[in-house]
């Protein structure tokens, strides 16, 4: 692959490094690619705010997101389908929230068995792989078991 030039910055004024003690939990958000029921939203928002700028923060904020998503089943105050959710939250996202936004949201909407979601969902992935491989194998599941039929 090609080379990606990164600059490094001193911290922002008034931005804390992250307390060790965080950093587990950190892991735990910033790693996810389903829901977790494990993490709330009030949480996401204090992390959000010690953390305001570069990766880790723009992470957190599509996190946040997704939990408030998750919790309420709208964005930006608007019911929303998980597809519509992910139109909504991947406005500019780079490729790697992108890929993590699309895996968090398909497994949102397959465990609620939102197969029209999972669908398009399906179609956002980018590059082969073991996540696609399985999700077309649960949306075959649900067509053959007539949970699904295509449109």
């Amino acid at each position: 692959s090609d080379p990606v030039p990164i600059d490094v910055k001193p911290w922002p004024k008034g931005e804390q490094v992250a307390d060790k003690r965080f950093v587990p939990y950190g892991h735990l958000v910033l790693d996810v690619d389903s829901i977790a029921t494990q993490v709330r939203s009030k949480d996401l928002a204090t992390l959000c705010n010690r953390h305001r700028s570069g990766g880790v923060a723009n992470t957190l904020r599509m996190m946040l997101a997704v939990h408030s998503y998750a919790e309420s089943g709208e964005v930006a105050g608007k019911a929303a389908s998980w597809s519509e959710a992910y139109k909504a939250l991947s406005v500019g996202l780079d490729e790697v929230r992108h890929d993590q936004l699309v895996r968090i949201l398909a497994f949102g909407a397959m465990k609620r068995k939102q197969w029209k979601d999972v669908a398009f969902l399906v179609e956002q992935v980018k590059e082969e792989g073991a996540f696609l491989r399985s999700m077309r194998g649960e949306l075959e599941a649900a067509i053959i078991t007539g949970e699904y039929r295509e449109p």
